[in-house]
């Protein structure tokens, strides 16, 4: 009887956790936020936020048309965005693109313009 009660109580949260899941993780982090003067692309939400006032972090430093890798020390924001479901793709550059944009807009510089990813001043 006890393990027939288990077994119920576990498929039930299983049924649960499935319809659960879909609609689980859509919106942003508590507590997270955008940085200031940058908005996320409509159709997408703040996965994961860290504001930590001390930390390092490797960055490509270019110094009279050279350049080298170094580690740089201060305060590190890390907002990683995910695209909600049934969302129409955007492309990598798209997603740049719309970041740069946004930087300059808010007074800010693009320093490094690679493929997966772009480093601003603002």
């Amino acid at each position: 009887m006890i393990r027939k009660n288990l077994m119920i109580i576990a498929a039930l949260l299983l049924c649960a956790l499935t319809i659960v899941s879909p609609a689980f993780g859509q919106s942003d982090v508590p507590g997270s936020h955008d940085y200031p003067g940058i908005t996320h692309m409509p159709g997408y939400f703040i996965d994961e936020y860290k504001d930590v006032q001390f930390d390092s972090a490797p960055f490509k430093v270019t110094t009279n048309g050279k350049s080298t890798d170094q580690q740089i020390e201060g305060h590190m924001i890390k907002i990683t965005y995910r695209i909600k479901e049934k969302t129409p793709a955007t492309s990598q550059l798209q997603i740049v693109r719309n970041y740069q944009n946004a930087a300059r807009s808010a007074g800010g510089q693009v320093l490094d313009d690679t493929q997966g990813g772009s480093v601003y001043r603002t």
